[in-house]
């Protein structure tokens, strides 16, 4: 009786010993368990939130080249005077340079709004004074970019940058613009290598959608204002960071978003990238399976080791006793 009293106890012991080792591990494991989705969503918001920063930054770019391009040719004599032949010259020998090919279009237009100037043909006489571009640099003689349109001389979808022209009294005197493609913008998406799942989108401040990726053709031209992504990116209010909301496709999404840092001719870029909920808790539960075979391994090494001991003892034990006992 009293030999199984003493291997009871000895039982006790041990397992209380591998306890103690053991609940220190598993305690650790759980915490590092509860902190990986948020560690998960920081590395995706340090990462990704940079993406669409360069994204963002590369837009804001392409129009302070306009700005600067519309400037010097807002200056010269024959847009000045209204040289049609020789702007229009100019104005082709422009389109020809650039070399990403963001422009479908330079050209300028009289105080009254009549284009007497393109580097593409015009199917029909052209006027602009009442365009949002026109109007708006007319009364603050700035540089401005408006809003998604389709060209009524290309056909093809376009943001306008307008630059006033002055004369040499400081008075507005007309315009000069450059139509830049919106493929340019989605030709920039494309060169972004993400997941398959993953979604990447650049708007306008109005939210209409520039470029996309994937499904272009589904989404450029809409509106995403009164959508659950929309509401939630027009929501922010820093500059870059992460949200959740509803995805375009109406799965849940995590969101790194940015935008321009500092607006220029009145407008700003906003570049988003999603990651799929699922994906997260996919990878989050990656982390559990291996953090718990960790665990299972640990204690399979313990019980081990544990039941050596305890075998080793009650050897030791019994020799003590059947040393006691003679």
């Amino acid at each position: 009786m009293n030999k199984r009293l003493s291997r009871l106890t000895l039982q006790n012991a041990l397992f209380i010993v591998v306890l103690h080792v053991l609940l220190p591990a598993i305690i650790a494991i759980m915490y590092i368990q509860l902190g990986q989705r948020e560690t998960l969503l920081k590395t995706f918001e340090n990462s990704f939130v940079q993406v669409a920063r360069f994204v963002s930054n590369s837009s804001e770019e392409e129009f302070r080249k306009a700005k600067h391009i519309l400037s010097l040719f807002s200056q010269l004599q024959e847009v000045r005077y209204g040289d049609k032949t020789q702007c229009t010259h100019i104005a082709q020998k422009i389109i020809a340079s650039n070399e990403n090919k963001s422009y479908t279009n330079i050209g300028a237009a009289n105080k009254e709004g009549d284009t007497f100037c393109s580097a593409m043909p015009m199917k029909n006489p052209l006027n602009l004074s009442e365009q949002d571009g026109f109007k708006h640099v007319r009364e603050s003689k700035k540089f401005y970019v408006g809003n998604y349109r389709i060209s009524t001389i290309t056909d093809k979808a376009i943001i306008v940058a307008s630059h006033p022209v002055l004369d040499e009294s400081g008075n507005f005197n007309g315009i000069t613009f450059a139509a830049i493609d919106v493929a340019y913008l989605q030709n920039l998406v494309k060169q972004i290598a993400l997941p398959f799942d993953y979604t990447i989108i650049i708007t306008d401040k109005n939210g209409t959608v520039l470029a996309r990726k994937p499904n272009p053709e589904k989404w450029v031209g809409k509106n995403i204002k009164a959508t659950r992504l929309g509401n939630a990116l027009f929501s922010t209010t820093k500059d870059g960071g992460i949200f959740r909301a509803l995805g375009l496709d109406g799965d849940k999404m995590t969101y790194a978003y940015a935008r321009m840092q500092q607006p220029i001719g009145g407008t700003s870029i906003y570049s988003v990238i999603g990651i799929p909920e699922d994906r997260l808790s996919e990878v989050s539960n990656e982390n559990l399976i291996r953090n718990a075979v960790f665990v299972i391994l640990i204690l399979i090494m313990s019980i081990t080791i544990a039941i050596i001991d305890w075998k080793f003892i009650l050897s030791k034990k019994a020799e003590e006793l059947g040393g006691e006992s003679s």
